[in-house]
């Protein structure tokens, strides 16, 4: 082999080890990958879901307006209620937008012992239009159906039944279900 072949050799190797299918380090930040699996998610503290109280508020129709999503409803990760805080795992499409996670609720109660009132976890992938599944943690700080409480009833404690509808399929489909979470709180 004579040393020009060796060098075109070398020279094409070199060439093929800098172009190889994407390896490396990219410098295009327009590009939108998401490096995260469940299991980096685990260690982390839950996002922020927050809570929306409007007497015009409709339930139903903010889970027909929902992106898909699926709960997990059983196991150690099954939602929880602690210290005014309502802790969930929700598994979605995406990976590259945040997304956002709402309790929507009318502030109705219904008369029963212990009230019920009914709230609808809603998501919005916010167009992420990645394929990734990944799962992550939600809390939601319940302060603010407390206080509904307490002004409605005029005590500083109390229980709610927290009625959680959620989509009942991955799909989005308009299916939905139920899960009844007990909230007591005292001063």
């Amino acid at each position: 082999m004579s040393w020009q072949r060796i060098i075109r050799f070398t020279l094409c190797l070199l060439l093929l080890s800098a172009t190889a299918c994407g390896q490396g380090t990219d410098d295009n930040t327009d590009a939108k990958t998401s490096s995260m699996t469940p299991a980096d998610t685990d260690d982390r503290r839950p996002f922020e879901g927050s809570i929306f109280i409007d007497d015009d508020v409709d339930g139903a129709t903010a889970l027909q307006e929902s992106d898909a999503y699926e709960l997990d409803i059983d196991g150690d990760h099954a939602p929880v209620i602690e210290n005014d805080t309502l802790t969930l795992t929700v598994s979605y499409s995406g990976g590259c937008e945040t997304h956002d996670f709402t309790l929507v609720t009318d502030g109705s109660f219904m008369g029963s012992d212990p009230v019920r009132l009914v709230v609808a976890l809603t998501h919005d992938d916010n167009d992420d239009t990645c394929e990734a599944y990944p799962t992550d943690q939600y809390s939601f700080d319940l302060t603010s159906i407390e206080t509904l409480y307490q002004e409605a009833y005029g005590t500083d404690e109390g229980s709610i039944i927290l009625r959680l509808w959620h989509l009942g399929h991955p799909s989005g489909s308009i299916d939905a279900d139920f899960l009844d979470l007990v909230y007591t709180f005292a001063p």
